[in-house]
């Protein structure tokens, strides 16, 4: 994957990307002026006509990480990033917890979360999910 900074015109209409030299090129001579950090984007002090599209955008759809591409027209890779799904990030969470209050149970014992005859409970544990999710063992 080649180097290649993105480039708009002042109506924001996307251009074809440049190399990073002629990039400073037009930032030395004020032809440009930083439209965005990430991707790195150029944003150009004078119009331009209209151009015919030139990129495409390619995307991997995957269990865990999704890859996003976008390739001209030789299928060289100009931009290209990674995207990190929530979804196993929040399983892990949620087992992580779960192997929290087991371990609550089986080293403090039920009755140290939830006070049966009270009805209400010790400590600090929510209120949501966890009492409802007690009640149905025992004490040790």
């Amino acid at each position: 994957m080649n180097n290649y900074v993105l480039v708009i015109d002042t109506n924001k209409q996307p251009l074809k990307p440049t190399t990073p030299k002629r990039a400073r090129l037009l930032l030395n001579k004020g032809k440009a002026a930083v439209f965005r950090r990430y991707p790195f984007t150029l944003i150009l002090k004078h119009e331009c006509k209209s151009v015919e599209p030139f990129l495409e955008i390619r995307i991997d759809p995957g269990s865990k990480k999704t890859g996003l591409a976008l390739v001209n027209q030789k299928n060289e890779c100009i931009w290209g990033m990674e995207l990190e799904h929530r979804g196993q990030q929040i399983v892990v969470n949620y087992l992580s917890l779960f192997i929290i209050v087991m371990v609550m149970i089986i080293v403090l014992g039920v009755s140290c979360l939830f006070d049966r005859e009270r009805g209400s409970r010790l400590g600090s544990i929510s209120n949501r999910g966890v009492d409802n999710f007690l009640l149905g063992f025992a004490p040790i």
